[in-house]
């Protein structure tokens, strides 16, 4: 979720290139999220011309370990009591955890409902 909410679309592309997917399957999945391929004057949307960089420049086993360290760094954080803190929305408490904790707790807060 938080991959494709991303609004820079970088992610997108590398979750892309990690699965193995084509080039065209990730304007696939960027059309069909409906995000702008254009701009107003008919040039490329500078994001999305990013997120074709993005895709061009990684190597396979690159953006697999990208994925990988994402998804360690979110899980490895998620204690009972972290869990409990986002849940409860306790941002005042935020000093008490870990840099790891306090990045899951703000990547994931959504997901629970805050």
């Amino acid at each position: 979720a938080k991959i494709l909410g991303d609004p820079g679309g970088e992610p997108l592309a590398i979750l892309c290139k990690a699965t193995g997917l084509a080039k065209s399957d990730l304007t696939g999945l960027w059309r069909s999220m409906r995000r702008p391929e254009t701009a107003e004057d008919g040039s490329i949307d500078p994001v999305w011309e990013r997120v074709q960089v993005t895709y061009d420049m990684l190597a396979v086993d690159r953006a697999q370990t990208v994925l990988r360290y994402w998804n360690w760094s979110l899980s490895s954080a998620l204690t009972p009591a972290l869990l409990r803190a986002i849940r409860d929305g306790e941002e005042e408490e935020v000093d008490d955890y870990s840099a790891p904790e306090r990045a899951a707790m703000l990547a994931l807060a959504e997901n629970f409902g805050r």
